[in-house]
């Protein structure tokens, strides 16, 4: 009796489930895809002056200093209550025209002055030639780490006026919410980076310090990840414990909490159910806390439990002052599942069904065309393989290299070609073909064999038998938000042969 009752409660309840995932799913696009979008639409005039009139060079060769004067003046009149600019509709167009020409300013800024070159072995003489990069570099066990330092910097200087902006006027101002949003976008893959390193080979490392520079470098530390990071939403030691000590233990397998591998990932719905899940895994830390505390990882869950309550707790006390500004960090937070979504099917939705704990065949890696000692790559297999190794390691590739990938049945796809958009856009209309053309030596294999093992790849370990309505109706999602929810244009259906 209780079986039946529990089985008729999971088909009533799957329906909206599916439901809320779709909503989240159109919710989380249209905030950070769609708007966006039509945000920097609104900066393409000055794209267009900028190159034309030599502006950008004159930028590109200045940019700290232009970046601090573009954030001054956008952060100043995006703070302000009310209309910033006052009253009368040509003041107000005048006052707004001259805004986005400091927004653009600061975002043409922040690229140039957070340049970093596109091999490593050029990392060097990239510090030498800045401040406090050579400093810190002069100190650091590894120097090379020191390139993260101006991307801390640039960083800094762009989220931090802009959070501040959000929360002094006491409301919402609609300058304000459209400088921290773009202010997260430009800045969020620089950011991810910083972290993502620091949790993996310690950048701001002191065992080998004493005196003041130790002390200078445990407050950068400090700094990072309690400070920055927050400031970016990014809530403190959650990334830490989800990411090295659940991801990089598990490795996309069955007991991942992130894991593909239960998902039909060229599923509409099985996306959204995903995306959603992310979305409050990464709120609220529950199936984080769960996977940690059964493992008996207490101290990883009470640094959890720690980072969470300050950061409810900062919301809280922002929420006094500005309870709009409290729930707009909320809020783009939740809806970044969308995202984190689409990243982690780039890296992982290609899996074996039949052998989903293979690290060789549940990730791919990015390699160049042509492979050479130096050549820029993102040995993703390699770091599940080895989380520790440094990240200078992981962008390099050569001949013998690839061969130990390619015996062990890894897929590389193209770092110059290969676009996570287009990558889900093509898995969501089983565009098979489109996948194939991103992966690059697959000696031996016809493209028809290709996508086949593609296709094989995006199956769920557990097939379930679906009506034909669900199929059909999955199917028609799919289809509409490829078409409508995800940028980008893939080529054209190849001609059947005759």
């Amino acid at each position: 009796m209780f079986t039946k009752f529990k089985q008729a409660a999971q088909c009533l309840m799957e329906p909206v489930h599916i439901v809320l995932a779709a909503l989240y799913t159109v919710l989380a696009t249209v905030l950070l895809v769609v708007l966006v979008r039509l945000l920097f639409a609104l900066l393409f005039p000055f794209m267009y002056l900028g190159s034309r009139t030599g502006y950008d060079s004159v930028v590109s060769r200045f940019p700290v200093c232009f970046l601090i004067g573009g954030v001054a003046v956008v952060s100043f009149f995006a703070a302000q209550r009310g209309l910033p600019f006052g009253p009368g509709t040509l003041r107000i167009l005048a006052g707004t025209v001259f805004w986005l020409f400091a927004l653009y300013t600061v975002i043409s800024a922040y690229h140039a002055a957070s340049e970093v070159p596109p091999r490593f072995d050029q990392y060097e003489a990239t510090i030498a030639s800045r401040w406090p990069d050579r400093w810190y570099a002069r100190h650091m066990k590894r120097p090379l780490n020191a390139i993260y330092i101006r991307r801390m910097v640039v960083n800094s200087l762009v989220t931090i006026p802009a959070a501040a902006a959000v929360i002094i006027p006491g409301t919402l101002s609609p300058y304000s919410a459209v400088f921290f949003l773009l202010a997260l976008v430009v800045t969020g893959v620089a950011q991810e980076s910083v972290d993502h390193s620091d949790m993996h080979n310690n950048l701001f490392a002191r065992h080998h310090l004493r005196g003041g520079v130790r002390s200078v470098f445990w407050l950068t530390n400090r700094y990072l990840r309690l400070i920055l990071n927050p400031v970016c939403l990014r809530i403190p030691h959650f990334y830490r414990a989800q990411h090295l000590y659940i991801h990089h233990v598990e490795n996309n397998g069955t007991r991942d909490i992130q894991t593909t591998v239960h998902y039909d990932r060229t599923s509409f719905f099985d996306f959204a159910r995903y995306a959603l899940t992310l979305g409050l895994s990464w709120s609220f830390a529950i199936d984080v806390y769960r996977y940690l505390h059964g493992r008996g990882n207490f101290r990883q869950c009470r640094l959890l439990i720690v980072g969470l309550v300050c950061w409810f707790g900062a919301l809280g006390l922002i929420a006094l002052h500005n309870p709009a500004a409290a729930l707009y960090f909320f809020a783009l937070r939740f809806f970044s599942g969308l995202g984190i979504a689409q990243s982690v099917y780039f890296w992982h939705a290609l899996a074996d069904p039949n052998d989903p704990d293979n690290i060789y065949t549940n990730t791919i890696n990015l390699v160049p065309y042509e492979l050479g000692t130096l050549e820029t790559a993102e040995l993703h297999v390699l770091h599940h393989k080895r989380s520790s190794i440094h990240f200078t390691r992981l962008i390099t590739i050569d001949h013998e290299m690839h061969e130990h990938w390619c015996k062990r049945s890894v897929l590389s796809l193209s770092i110059v070609t290969a676009d996570p958009g287009l990558f889900l856009k093509a898995l969501l209309v089983r565009r098979f073909d489109v996948i194939a053309d991103f992966i690059v030596h697959a000696e031996g294999m016809k493209k028809e064999e290709l996508m086949s093992l593609i296709e094989y790849r995006t199956r769920p370990i557990k097939e379930r038998k679906r009506s034909s309505l669900y199929r059909h109706l999955d199917r028609l999602c799919a289809r509409i938000a490829a078409a409508c929810l995800i940028p980008g244009r893939l080529p054209s259906v190849p001609a059947s042969p005759t």
